[in-house]
């Protein structure tokens, strides 16, 4: 009886492991995965995130392009500047208005900014050259490699010491760009004072500014006290660096210096 019992109750244990199995076998199969709309969900916060890191390239590119832009065009209106001061310390006599700049050489549509006559090297203490040297502003012209509006000087070329060659010869001075992308008339609004510094004195007496004439003032300008003794240079650029016309695509720069020439009269 006791073995019956026992094969009884081991039958009915394998008759409800068969239900249990075959209820497993009849319910659905469940598969490890993602829905549709879990996938586009997961594409767009990519596309986002993407889109995010680009912005900030960019934004990146552009910074580091504006910082190496204004650091050359500072570097190039310093150098200008100085170049200009060494020349004109070495002047006998300076033109201070702008009628009073008798050059020929300057090329039609070009303005002069600068003129100023140096001792004759031969007699250095008569009369000065009967030529002046002269300081000009020009646009680009088609065919060159500068950009914008162009500083040229006509005088005595210079050896690699900054000496003149043959002064006193004047048909070996020759036409020189001394640096390009300054600010035109209608980009240099802003600047026009003879001293940058003192905002509410445009021309302070005494003095006078070439061009004289405040809608004519480009990236390069002077003002000569009378007498001629002393000049202020004065410097200005903005580059755009896109097509755009907005201030944060812009770089403007200014300089200013006061030049004392050595040999003036």
């Amino acid at each position: 009886m006791r073995f019956y019992l026992g094969y009884i109750n081991h039958l009915g244990r394998l008759q409800k492991k068969s239900a249990r199995l075959v209820r497993q076998a009849h319910q659905p199969v469940r598969q490890a995965g993602f829905s549709v709309t879990e996938v586009l969900l997961a594409s767009l916060m990519m596309l986002i995130a993407i889109s995010v890191a680009g912005i900030g390239v960019t934004n990146l590119l552009r910074s580091n392009y504006r910082a190496n832009a204004g650091t050359e065009i500072q570097n190039n209106l310093n150098r200008t500047l100085e170049f200009v001061s060494d020349d004109l310390r070495r002047a006998r006599i300076i033109a201070e208005t702008e009628d009073a700049i008798t050059s020929t050489q300057v090329p039609t549509g070009a303005r002069a900014v600068l003129a100023f006559q140096i001792s004759d090297p031969n007699n250095p203490g008569q009369a000065p050259l009967n030529e002046q040297i002269v300081y000009y502003t020009q646009n680009s012209q088609t065919g060159d490699s500068l950009t914008g509006l162009v500083l040229w000087r006509y005088g005595p070329n210079l050896d690699e010491d900054g000496n003149y060659i043959t002064p006193a010869d004047i048909t070996t001075w020759i036409r020189s760009p001394v640096t390009d992308r300054l600010a035109d008339a209608t980009n240099n609004l802003e600047r026009f004072n003879c001293d940058p510094f003192q905002t509410d004195i445009e021309i302070p007496t005494g003095w006078k500014r070439i061009p004289a004439v405040r809608g004519e003032v480009e990236g390069f300008y002077v003002c000569v006290r009378d007498g001629g003794n002393q000049v202020i240079l004065n410097a200005n650029a903005e580059v755009n660096l896109t097509t755009g016309d907005t201030d944060k695509d812009k770089v403007k720069y200014s300089v200013s210096t006061r030049v004392s020439p050595r040999a003036a009269d």
